[in-house]
């Protein structure tokens, strides 16, 4: 929400914050320097752009990225059951801060009927795959392996948000003999310890009470290690302790693996051990020819949009050009409590004005033979630089 509300973009721009369990996205329709401009708003909320960890797609690789996302195919555990109410999430906010265009919301309404298609029928949609639930169901497994009974072990949870509070509620349909939260705000743990029925434990005491319990899940969105080697050394530990980091970045130091009776595995260690996944990237091949098919689908209205997209410039710039000349003839004429009124009541009256030519323009996009024509006609007829005659 703060990123919408701090980035100022120009008009006619649609873009889509998506947050995900590991990355934050911005799908843009929109110029290079928009751009620079969005990215500017993430640095004043979140510091330095991560350069070495940024990717940037364009045109169809930029939509089949989305296709394959939404569908869980690009997911750190294949086939990630939050990914798609995550996107939906991200939609639904970006269309209540009114940042989704007419490309925007048939991109990503293509998307859903996408990632709808590949989860009815494929492996994808048949397990309901989480990181969290991959998270808990491996170490259940492993410790089944050595002949452990998981009700008899303590856990700790490392970290008090989304993923947190998933691990725990997974966490809860398995019962271990104990169970700890332990977050830095302590506010925040002890609500979800009341509501899991767990232990909320102080953040100074994380290292102790790790080096005391079977297995710890760390889920926090530190940016170092919370947990290193020696922060461990020195502390008396009662059993094996199994550390389990699925955060991004890493919040436990590998190097912890190297002291006896410590183990560190991280989310790509799960992703590749978990037996769910297996029949899941059978299907993988499938899954990818559904979210092709789409994308060739979505290509073909992206170029009649893209061929529309001057005349629609054109029709905007031409009218925004007259309508602002107008205010500014007449604007001494209103109170200045009222200039915000004017200027508000103007830009409607333009945008209704318009709303009809456009949208018949792009009706013609997908039947009309003679585009070209008809489109060159268009920005005659509206060339701003007759404005002022």
């Amino acid at each position: 929400c703060r990123l919408y509300t701090t980035t100022d973009v120009p008009n006619g721009t649609e873009w889509i914050v998506f947050s995900t369990c590991n990355r934050t996205e911005v799908l843009l329709v929109g110029s290079a320097e928009t751009v620079l401009d969005i990215q500017a708003g993430i640095e004043s909320l979140c510091g330095p752009w991560p350069k070495a960890h940024s990717f940037v797609y364009e045109n169809e690789d930029a939509i089949r990225h989305v296709f394959e996302m939404t569908s869980g195919l690009r997911s750190q555990i294949l086939g990630d059951a939050q990914i798609l109410g995550q996107v939906k999430d991200a939609y639904r906010l970006a269309t209540e801060h009114q940042t989704v265009g007419p490309r925007l919301h048939r991109l990503m309404h293509k998307a859903f009927a996408s990632a709808k298609q590949v989860i009815s029928s494929t492996a994808l949609g048949s397990g309901g795959t989480s990181i969290a639930q991959t998270a808990v169901n491996t170490f259940i497994r492993e410790s089944e392996e050595r002949n452990l009974v998981f009700a008899d072990l303590s856990v700790l949870v490392l970290g008090g948000g989304d993923m947190g509070a998933r691990i725990l509620k997974e966490l809860s349909l398995h019962r271990p003999a104990s169970c700890f939260i332990s977050n830095r705000t302590n506010d925040r743990a002890e609500r979800l310890a009341e509501r899991y029925g767990v232990t909320a434990s102080p953040w100074a005491d994380r290292c102790t009470l790790a080096a005391n319990v079977d297995v710890v899940f760390s889920t926090t969105g530190a940016d170092d290690y919370v947990i290193k080697t020696d922060d461990l050394n020195g502390i008396p530990s009662q059993s094996p302790t199994a550390f389990i980091d699925i955060s991004v970045p890493r919040n436990v130091d590998p190097a912890v693996s190297t002291i006896p009776g410590y183990t560190v595995m991280n989310i790509d260690q799960l992703s590749s051990n978990s037996n769910g996944q297996s029949a899941v990237r059978r299907d993988e091949g499938k899954a990818r020819q559904i979210c092709n098919e789409h994308v060739q689908d979505a290509m073909g209205w992206e170029s009649q949009a893209r061929a529309v997209a001057p005349a629609v410039r054109t029709l905007h710039e031409t009218f925004e050009t007259i309508r602002r000349r107008e205010v500014d003839r007449n604007l001494h004429r209103f109170s200045s409590s009222s200039h915000e009124d004017v200027e508000r009541l103007t830009r409607s009256i333009m945008q209704k004005l318009i709303a009809i030519p456009i949208v018949r323009l792009k009706a013609l996009a997908e039947s009309d033979e003679d585009l070209a024509e008809r489109i060159e006609l268009l920005g005659g007829l509206f060339d701003k630089g007759g404005c002022e005659e």
